[in-house]
């Protein structure tokens, strides 16, 4: 179910970077990353289930794909949940991974993510 997610979303970034309407845009719509790169947001949508599992999530992971699944969620019904999953359990949140945002050498004494370029 993860990889299928990642195809659709990876999919969605193709759509993206084509111009062509997308379920990437309207989610980074009105927020500080509205301007994200395509690069940036699968890294961070990615990251969603590395650091679910790298920091203890697992289980909790697995129980809500399960429960998307038996409920025959779309993927575009997963990947809200898992956006959603990601901010509230792990930490994971498009700002941190916003090349934008990260190159700014501010530090944000609140935020998650180190100051940081590449």
């Amino acid at each position: 179910m993860i990889k299928q997610s990642v195809d659709w979303v990876s999919e969605q970034g193709r759509l993206r970077n084509a111009g062509q309407p997308n379920a990437i845009d309207p989610f980074l719509e009105n927020t500080v990353s509205a301007k994200m790169d395509t690069g940036d947001f699968m890294f961070y949508y990615a990251d969603i289930f590395v650091e679910s599992v790298q920091y203890g999530n697992r289980t909790l992971l697995c129980n809500t794909l399960k429960a998307l699944s038996a409920v025959g969620a779309t993927q575009q019904e997963i990947f809200r949940a898992m956006t959603k999953f990601g901010s509230d359990i792990p930490g994971v949140n498009p700002p941190d991974y916003d090349a934008n945002i990260i190159a700014i050498p501010v530090a944000d004494p609140f935020g998650w993510a180190r100051p940081w370029t590449y």
